[in-house]
Order: structure tokens, then sequence, then C-alpha cells
């Protein structure tokens, strides 16, 4: 910022005397501290620095006698770095002009929880388990 035309880092206070003190005029100037880091759109389905999947596959051991033994599509949950302004971390630069990046948290790309899968009936069997509850997925 400046001050009367000098660079300073503060003002000081001053008492206002309307018979000594002169007009003065004071710049507020800010510098960027923070440098985008922008996120890069990779493979979809693939996990990298940007983007994690995790999948959850069941596997369903059908008896011999039933036909058409279609095994459930594997749930697959998506993170992302991404904000809403497009980026995935910040670089900051502190006054001494040290660089700190720092990436955005994880956060869930619609929904988290990976759904509930019941199993199919079939005559004469009991599936064990009937069910595979809905469950929320968490990157650690």
């Amino acid at each position: 910022m400046t001050a009367d035309g000098k660079t300073v880092t503060s003002i000081d206070e001053v008492t206002v005397d309307p018979d000594t003190t002169k007009d003065s005029t004071v710049t507020v100037a800010y510098k960027e501290t923070t440098i985008p880091v922008p996120y890069k759109q990779g493979k979809d389905g693939v996990t990298d620095g940007m983007d994690e999947y995790i999948k959850r596959t069941i596997t369903v051991n059908y008896p011999d006698s039933v036909t058409g033994k279609v095994q459930p599509e594997p749930q697959v949950v998506h993170f992302t770095r991404k904000d809403d302004k497009g980026n995935a971390g910040y670089t900051t630069v502190d006054a001494n002009g040290k660089k700190t990046t720092t990436k955005n948290d994880w956060h869930a790309v619609g929904s988290d929880t990976w759904a509930e899968f019941d199993a199919r009936v079939v005559p004469g069997y009991t599936a064990n388990p009937t069910k595979v509850d809905a469950k929320q997925s968490f990157i650690q």
C-alpha cells in the first residue's frame, strides 16, 4: 500500500488537528496469494489424482439349473477434487515467496452410497444373504 506516495506495510494512527494536519491519501492494493490448480479431466472410470472411483461388486452364485444368470453391474461411487470454480486445489504464496499447494477435499459426484441389492428369488433355493444393504462409500 502507499501513503503519500511512499510504499508502506502499515499506517500509524494519527491524531487529526484542523490547524496542522494536511490531507493524506492512502491506496491499498492487493497482491494475489493463491494460484488456482486447474482440474484436469482424466479418463472416465480411472482413478488418478483428480478423481477416485470406488467400486463394489456383488457376485451371485446361481444354481446350475438357473437360466439367465445375469450378474449385477458393479456399483461405482465417483469422488472428485474439482470445485465449483473448476479447480483441483490452490497454491498459496507466503510473504517470503514460499509456495504451498493444497488439493481440494474429495466430494462425491452425485450419490456417495452404493445401492441396496436384493437377491433374485429362485424357486427351491434360499439366497444367503437375501439382500446386501446400501452402504455409504468414502475415501480414507
